[in-house]
């Protein structure tokens, strides 16, 4: 187990080498400080740790000034420790499944960044109403809206179970209850691979972060240029009067 001394907060996976929500390095625990097994199932369960945790997301959200969908962008993101334009909109779009009806009228909210990745707000508009034409169904095991086109009159087992573990690995990111958590999903997720199946927490932790930043550069570079043109072509016609009245008559020499 590792612990955070600025959270005051024990992470139960070894792997993990910085605190969720402050950032800073971890501390490996000595044997005899590791809290008790009756210790941890309270922390998971409820008490004043795990009112804690809630109260450092939402100190931690509150600095950094973040508003509307994009805390829980911010939260996940931090978990993950990537906020790439890729990953953050597939969590949104997952979100968006979420529940018997839409919460939102687009899958990504449009703020003044997507000016810097007009690719994303192309697919964004399209995404959005095919969603909505398309998945009509609702299963009320796991919560998720489904598509009858591919599921059928109800929803995919296998893809069911996926959805109520991705629902469940998000509920706790957002609730502090990770910290203990992670240790059963990651343990969940070898077993599910093992047998061929999908895991949910696997691939939120699988993401090729390269290629994501990659075709970040890329979509950034597009829209700058895409906006530059823009201002030219509008302003080309200014620009030639601007010049035109710069010149001076032409003298003919004989």
């Amino acid at each position: 187990m590792k612990k955070c001394l600025k959270c005051d907060l024990v992470f139960q996976l070894e792997e993990r080498t910085r605190c969720l929500y402050c950032n800073t390095l971890l501390v490996p625990l000595d044997p005899e400080e590791e809290p008790e097994e009756d210790q941890l199932f309270e922390e998971d369960t409820g008490g004043q740790a795990l009112a804690r945790k809630k109260a450092i997301i939402t100190q931690m959200i509150r600095d950094r000034r973040v508003k509307g969908h994009g805390r829980m962008q911010y939260v996940v993101g931090s978990y993950f420790r990537t906020r790439t334009f890729h990953f953050m909109y597939c969590f949104s779009r997952n979100e968006f499944l979420m529940g018997q009806g839409f919460s939102r009228q687009l899958i990504q909210p449009l703020n003044t960044s997507h000016f810097f990745i007009i690719p994303w707000v192309f697919i964004d508009f399209i995404d959005s109403l095919l969603l909505r034409l398309i998945y009509s169904g609702y299963c009320s095991r796991c919560g998720w809206k489904y598509s009858p086109l591919t599921n059928g009159s109800s929803h995919n087992p296998h893809k069911c179970d996926y959805c109520r573990e991705y629902s469940l690995v998000i509920e706790d990111i957002l609730s502090g209850r990770i910290t203990q958590s992670e240790r059963i999903f990651r343990k969940q997720s070898f077993e599910a691979l093992a047998a061929g199946e999908r895991s949910a927490y696997h691939d939120l932790c699988s993401q090729n972060k390269l290629i994501s930043m990659i075709s970040d550069v890329f979509c950034i570079w597009f829209s700058v240029t895409l906006m530059l043109s823009f201002i030219v072509l509008a302003l080309w016609p200014l620009i030639s009067l601007m010049v035109r009245s710069l010149e001076l008559p032409g003298m003919e020499l004989r």
